[in-house]
């Protein structure tokens, strides 16, 4: 089994822009990171609450979500292997501007959380 990346899109690989959904440039050394993850042998699927009809309020054509997103990765020459159009997948590793790494310390995820200036959400 090929090893899977799973990377989310927003304020992970671009930054954010106004008003949302808009996309912003991208982060600074992401291209570079994802085509380092690619070369340690890893698939990268591009995972966005953007697909999620639930982040709007109103009908949203999550196909076209996706091509945005790919149209944007490519313009932007970002290594990636697929912009996933479900919801989370099996993967070997995470990379959320949103996520907590847990290393089976329950007490150090708390910990950080409670040391978040605030908890984003568009």
């Amino acid at each position: 089994m090929k090893k899977v990346a799973v990377v989310d899109f927003d304020d992970t690989i671009c930054n954010p822009a106004k008003p949302w959904p808009a996309v912003g440039t991208p982060k600074k050394g992401a291209r570079a990171a994802l085509q380092k993850i690619r070369d340690m042998g890893f698939e990268i699927h591009i995972l966005s609450c953007r697909t999620d009809s639930s982040v709007y309020k109103y009908p949203i054509d999550r196909q076209e979500q996706v091509r945005k997103m790919e149209a944007y990765l490519d313009e932007n020459e970002i290594p990636y292997d697929v912009v996933l159009n479900k919801d989370k997948p099996v993967a070997h590793v995470y990379i959320d501007d949103r996520g907590i790494g847990f290393r089976d310390d329950w007490e150090d995820v708390v910990k950080e959380l409670e040391n978040m200036e605030d908890v984003k959400w568009h």
